[in-house]
């Protein structure tokens, strides 16, 4: 595969300019802080007794803007620290305004959003903004590898900050962006291969960024998701790689088996020639196992009862539906959470979203609110 040198897409000036609405504000006396080893919860609420939301926003600059200012390839722990950090005082922020804390001591109060102060209340309200950006300007910098764990810790940050609107682009990185080469010195990049299983997009994380997306009300955002987590090349190879790893391996290995149990069964008979009799065993034994396995894979193909309001349509491979399964959910979750939630007054959805939503879901393959299945119409 061919390398070559790639020029960082954001220079440190243009870090600088992004964190200095943060870092220009001089530091309140806090005691500085080390964010826990393992993320617990993608809605952390909890709040370090000495750290404010403008504090933890400059300890996240800060971290940011050490990875974006450096052409060397950071250690994968210092960009989910970087991350997290701005996921952290994010999670400050939205506390404070949802509910400020008080207490007796002076110095562990500053409220952010306080009344009396216009120009906190204004910082405390771009801190958001401030962060996401910042955010999708670490994973976007050419020396950042985007691993499974880094994009889970993005996709967190920004469900946490209430700003989704990049969780697509940053699907697009994750399978496409140019993968710096360990220990080179400037570093040096090879194109990666969007086909790879290591390139889909894991399957929790889409559901979280699927989940934002749909709290946000953003159609077009969901459907782009959608597109670029569930409907890629990467993400097939992967189910099937996952899935069908263990049947394969077992199926391949089944006529040695069954060959060895004929040859047993062969043996604890004269009454024919025995060489006769093993293949006859071998015979019945292939044609029960072939049986059996072709009627389990009817069953799990042809199972509908998870369907709500998206089904197949009609003459749909059988393979095909089951490799797709996971698309037709999640466009099943976006049609319960656009329409109705009453089974009486499905299919009275209208307007220019639900039309375009229906006319999505039909030039892929699928049906939404299929006549002969709504209720009272079968």
């Amino acid at each position: 595969m061919n390398t070559k040198a790639l020029e960082p897409m954001r220079g440190p000036r243009a870090a600088c300019k992004l964190c200095e609405a943060l870092l220009s504000k001089p530091a309140r006396q806090r005691r500085h802080f080390r964010l826990p080893a393992r993320y617990q919860s993608p809605t952390l609420r909890l709040f370090h007794p000495h750290l404010d939301a403008p504090t933890a926003a400059r300890r996240a600059a800060e971290l940011g803007q050490a990875i974006l200012s450096s052409d060397s390839i950071p250690p994968e722990e210092e960009v989910i620290e970087a991350l997290r950090s701005c996921e952290l005082a994010a999670a400050i922020a939205s506390g404070a305004s949802e509910s400020p804390t008080q207490s007796t001591d002076p110095s562990a109060t500053t409220t952010l959003l306080s009344l009396d102060n216009r120009a906190d209340t204004a910082s405390t309200k771009a801190i958001p903004d401030i962060l996401s950006e910042l955010s999708f300007r670490i994973i976007s910098h050419p020396p950042v590898f985007i691993n499974a764990a880094v994009l889970a810790s993005y996709v967190n940050t920004q469900c946490m900050l209430e700003r989704p609107q990049t969780l697509p682009e940053a699907f697009t990185l994750y399978a496409h962006k140019p993968v710096p080469t360990p220990g080179s010195n400037p570093p040096v990049y090879k194109e990666p291969n969007p086909d790879k299983i290591s390139q889909a997009v894991p399957e929790d994380t889409a559901a979280d960024a699927l989940d934002a997306a749909i709290i946000a009300k953003d159609l077009d955002l969901a459907l782009a998701i959608i597109n670029s987590a569930y409907r890629t090349k990467a993400y097939r190879n992967d189910k099937l790689f996952k899935k069908l790893g263990v049947p394969v391996t077992i199926a391949s290995l089944a006529p040695l088996g069954v060959y060895i149990i004929a040859t047993q069964a062969a043996s604890l008979q004269d009454m024919v020639d025995n060489s006769y009799a093993t293949g006859a065993a071998f015979a019945g034994f292939m044609t029960y196992l072939g049986a059996v396995s072709m009627l389990g894979y009817i069953s799990i193909t042809t199972s509908n009862d998870q369907m709500k309001r998206v089904v197949w349509r009609p003459g749909m491979g059988l393979t095909e539906r089951w490799i797709r399964e996971d698309e037709r959910a999640a466009l099943d979750k976006v049609a319960m959470a656009w329409g109705f939630k009453e089974d009486s007054k499905r299919g009275l959805e209208e307007g220019a979203e639900w039309d375009y939503l229906r006319d999505w879901i039909s030039k892929r393959g699928m049906i939404l609110d299929k006549t002969d299945l709504m209720e009272g119409m079968e």
